[in-house]
């Protein structure tokens, strides 16, 4: 079934798998979930938003989500990389989130994503200034992309990443961890801590 359309991060309902639902909410789901059927595995009982999209050009086997999952963000595996992106079960990802991978980004089971929440195991584009200029041409017109840092994203089991939250690259969460509102985390996050602000620190 749906998951309740007035939950605190919704924005309209979810949608599992379609089967055996009526025409319109089927050619929803159906469009819905186009691009997680081409760009991942998805385990049973996942269900997507209505504004989920995954994006993937490489094997759908690199991007797996586990069983139960919730999506309702943008899931991608980064061109510019090899990533994997594995997310375990009853994981809740809200609405406006990205998860951008190059490397690897792991979350680990009934880990909650509240919205706006991003995490990126990569820089996006070079740091370096005539860098980030003939990147920017090879992605306007065609050609190799520059060089792009990245390092792997690892996220524990039952963590909770509070709305607006930013994950960069290299960072590795505990499990049961919570991540304030609004904080950006730039260094691991020990099992158990709290950490809030910008750069986020333990409480």
């Amino acid at each position: 079934m749906p998951v309740d359309p007035d939950h605190a991060f919704a924005n309209g309902r979810t949608f599992p798998q379609p089967r055996g639902l009526d025409a319109l909410l089927r050619l929803r789901a159906a469009s819905t979930w186009r691009s997680f059927r081409a760009g991942a595995v998805v385990g049973p009982g996942a269900q997507l938003g209505p504004n989920a999209y995954c994006a993937n050009q490489g094997p759908r086997e690199r991007i797996a989500l586990g069983a139960g999952v919730v999506c309702r963000g943008i899931v991608r595996r980064e061109a510019f990389g090899d990533g994997t992106i594995v997310i375990g079960d009853d994981v809740y990802i809200g609405d406006d989130c990205i998860l951008s991978c190059a490397e690897r980004v792991e979350i680990g089971a009934r880990t909650l994503l509240g919205h706006g929440v991003q995490i990126f195991d990569n820089n996006s584009h070079p740091t370096e200034a005539a860098g980030r200029a003939r990147d920017w041409h090879a992605i306007m017109n065609g050609g190799a992309r520059e060089q792009i840092d990245s390092a792997p994203v690892l996220i524990g089991e039952d963590v909770w990443l509070g709305f607006g939250s930013i994950v960069l690259k290299g960072v590795t969460i505990g499990d049961a961890a919570t991540v304030g509102a609004g904080s950006v985390v730039t260094r691991d996050v020990a099992p158990g801590a709290t950490v809030v602000g910008n750069p986020a620190r333990t409480l």
